[in-house]
Parts: structure tokens; C-alpha cells; sequence
């Protein structure tokens, strides 16, 4: 990693949730969405799918300075949702489960990753993750939740004279 070229976080939550043997069992899908209106159109094209797992690439964050240098914090959405059938709320209780536990997964992985990402000036706070289950009607026949990762990275605001015209 450098101060050009950020992390490929779509990259990095495609490879783990591809080698997580509950995320494969239950046969999460991955996709990528921008925004909630994303959210319904990745649900749409996935209606064969029982599970899906959707990073939002409309991503906030900020720029900020810490011991002399910048950095760049981006503040990833990642969804977890899995179909269930509406007549058995059970069913929908078992859904949330397993989003949760493939929610707590993730995170055991990012923690062991940390240090391979830390070497390469890849900090993801774990200190601090978000999360909202969502509820039992806002997306049709699927229980889950989302979670915010945030990511800092140190970017390069060193003034280029030849980037402007004189």
C-alpha cells in the first residue's frame, strides 16, 4: 500500500466472506451497492440467492492529521441478510442468527489481519464497530444488519507544482 493507491476493501471483504466456511454453507452472495436504492436493486437481481453479503462503495469519511502526516479515514457499510420465510417467525430469528454469527466472523478475521494491514499503513479501528440489526419488515422476506469499518490510510497532500497551471 502507499499514499496513492488506498485499500481495496471490496477486494479484501470479497476473499474473506469467499473463504468463510459459514458464509459458503449458507451461500452468501457478495455484491457491491451504492446506497440503500442499491441495496433493493442487488436484492432484485439476486432473487435465487438465499443470502447475500453487499459492501456500499458510497463510502463517507474524512481527512485529517495525526503525528505530522495525513491520513484518510473511509467508513465502509457492510451488509449481512439472508432470506427467510414470513410465516415462521422463527425462521427469521435463525436468519438474524446466522448473520450475527457471520458478522462476528468477519470481525475475528479483521482483528487477526491487522497486523499484516497495519505493516502495509492500513489501520482498521476495531476498537469501535457499529451495528444495526434491521427490522422485521424493511427489506422484503430477508433478516440481517449492516455494520460501519472504518479504515485509515495515510495519503500524500504534498503540494505538486506541476499538477497546476501557472
Amino acid at each position: 500500500m502507499d499514499t496513492k493507491n488506498l485499500f481495496d476493501a471490496f477486494a479484501y471483504f470479497q476473499e474473506v466472506l469467499a473463504k468463510n466456511k459459514l458464509a459458503t454453507s449458507e451461500k452468501f452472495e457478495f455484491c457491491r451497492i451504492s446506497g440503500p436504492k442499491g441495496m433493493e436493486d442487488a436484492l432484485a437481481n439476486f432473487r435465487t440467492a438465499p443470502a447475500f453479503f453487499c459492501v456500499d462503495d458510497s463510502v463517507s469519511g474524512m481527512t485529517y492529521a495525526r503525528n505530522g502526516g495525513f491520513f484518510q479515514r473511509r467508513i465502509f457499510t457492510l451488509f449481512a441478510f439472508r432470506r427467510y420465510d414470513f410465516k415462521k417467525q422463527s425462521d427469521r430469528a435463525e436468519s438474524l442468527s446466522i448473520c450475527r454469527k457471520l458478522s462476528h466472523q468477519l470481525l475475528s478475521k479483521m482483528i487477526v489481519d491487522s497486523d499484516t494491514l497495519n505493516s502495509e499503513m492500513v489501520y482498521i479501528d476495531l476498537n469501535s464497530i457499529k451495528f444495526q440489526e434491521i427490522e422485521q419488515y424493511a427489506l422484503s422476506g430477508c433478516a440481517g444488519l449492516y455494520f460501519l469499518v472504518a479504515v485509515d490510510e495515510p495519503i500524500n497532500l504534498v503540494y505538486d507544482d506541476t499538477e497546476w497551471e501557472q
